[in-house]
């Protein structure tokens, strides 16, 4: 995967180098179009002016002229009638005189060679220091026809060189700053889709906006973790909706009966005995609703649980702990009760531990029939398994397949029968219990059969003092 800073790097060297061969190119059509000619032009008239004076004025003085003009920035190279050549002012770096180049300006034709090079960039025979690359006339002296070739020396001439360099480093910097235009948005438009997307995630519309970006850097990856948290926050939305929908729903029933039962124990024709029993039953509704409303904080609480407060405890002592607080009830319907506990130690909330027991065993006990089973065992860790598992299982009527998916669901009730008869809960127990589970990092699964039985499996790391046990 290429990061965005590869990216970036390579966008940057990209840039450079297309900008730098645009600039080039611009810089040796401006050359080309604007500059050779014009740099021509006045060499010629330098050589013209150097021939008439030299014929008219200097034809029998000493070459020495042809220094004094080399000092006013021009490269000069002086041929003899007898074809001995030298330079003027600053050598050339190749100084071959072509034959034809000779017989051309000896037979008194001009030699132009600034704008016939043969070269791939114009511009680079602006910096082609060689005899080609100059003018050419020649010279009637007392000893014959000599001749002379004559260029702009740049090492003293800057005023065009200077032009040059600026038209190329503005072309560049302007080719740059396009480049740089393209590509910011090519960067930047991801980016504003997700300032977008952030802005009606926070008006709540969480399906407006499903980045399809697939692009492989940390953009891409921030584009995808986007969607998966808008697709959470509209799970999490639609949950809460949810559960403001069960919560009033369930809350409503116990209320209309409670009203309902009030309103008909004012009547003056209600005999004492409807009176007590309506009593009793709003003292069971009003006791419902509250312990509704305390497994309602206490799963909130859950949710918003960080960090649980552990201590080290025998996970089987707490078992049979609450197999003698329930005493009452499994004793009461004549249940056949198998216990198996290892002696096992772990790590963890003690109080919430605690509840989740209280809350499967009430369970299998509350759903079972007369003279049913309740088997409980307790392994402790092993080689084969490292786990410490914990089986609760019951003869009772099971739970239907199409419910086992949401059984750990808020509000979840298995059948008509369960939710009508007088044991009927809030739907929040098992929720809880899943909960603190996934807090201690465990797992609780659920197998029935119909008309058969149930058996929860809760399985918990096995940590002593927050360390492998």
């Amino acid at each position: 995967m290429k990061t965005l800073y590869v990216k970036i790097v390579l966008i940057f060297i990209g840039i450079t180098f297309i900008s730098a061969i645009a600039g080039l190119l611009t810089t040796d059509f401006y050359y080309k179009k604007a500059l050779i000619k014009d740099n021509e032009l006045r060499t010629i008239e330098v050589a013209h002016s150097i021939q008439n004076l030299f014929q008219d004025e200097l034809r029998n003085q000493d070459l020495s002229f042809m220094d004094q003009t080399a000092q006013l920035g021009y490269q000069i190279y002086w041929v003899t009638p007898e074809g001995i050549g030298s330079s003027y002012g600053s050598p050339f770096k190749r100084d071959e005189l072509a034959p034809l180049q000779l017989e051309t300006v000896l037979s008194g034709q001009l030699y132009s060679g600034m704008s016939n090079q043969e070269v791939s960039f114009n511009l680079f025979g602006f910096f082609n220091n060689s005899l080609a690359n100059t003018i050419g006339l020649s010279i009637e002296t007392n000893e014959g026809t000599a001749a002379f070739f004559i260029r702009p020396d740049l090492m003293q001439q800057s005023g065009e060189l200077r032009l040059i360099i600026s038209m190329l480093l503005v072309s560049s910097f302007i080719f740059s700053l396009i480049c740089i235009t393209i590509m910011s948005r090519f960067i930047v438009r991801p980016i504003k889709q997700l300032t977008n997307a952030t802005k009606q995630l926070a008006k709540g519309y969480y399906s407006n906006y499903n980045l399809q970006l697939s692009r492989s850097d940390e953009i891409g990856e921030l584009a995808r973790n986007f969607n998966y948290m808008t697709n959470e926050l509209k799970r999490s939305d639609e949950m809460k909706q949810q559960f403001v929908s069960d919560v009033s729903h369930e809350f409503q029933t116990p209320l209309t009966s409670i009203h309902g039962l009030a309103l008909t124990s004012s009547l003056s024709s209600i005999t004492k005995e409807e009176l007590i029993t309506h009593m009793g039953i709003i003292a069971m509704e009003s006791e419902r609703l509250s312990s509704m409303s305390k497994q309602l904080l206490k799963l909130a609480s859950l949710e918003q649980e960080q960090q649980l407060s552990k201590s080290n405890f025998r996970i089987d002592e707490q078992i049979r702990q609450v197999l003698i607080m329930l005493e009452w009830q499994w004793s009461d319907k004549n249940l056949q009760l198998e216990v198996d506990l290892a002696e096992v130690s772990i790590c963890g909330n003690e109080q919430l531990l605690y509840e989740v027991w209280q809350n499967l065993i009430n369970n299998a006990i509350k759903f079972c029939s007369e003279q049913d089973s309740l088997t409980i065992t307790l392994k402790a860790p092993s080689e084969q398994n490292p786990n410490i598992v914990i089986t609760i299982t019951d003869s009772g009527e099971g739970i239907p397949p199409e419910q086992l998916s949401v059984i750990f669901e808020r509000f979840s009730k298995v059948s008509e029968s369960r939710s009508q008869n007088e044991h009927s809960g809030s739907g929040l127990g098992l929720s809880i219990a899943h909960k603190i589970v996934s807090l201690h990092s465990g797992t609780i699964e659920v197998e029935s059969t119909w008309k058969v039985g149930t058996t929860f499996t809760v399985t918990l790391p096995s940590f002593k003092n927050n360390k492998l046990y």
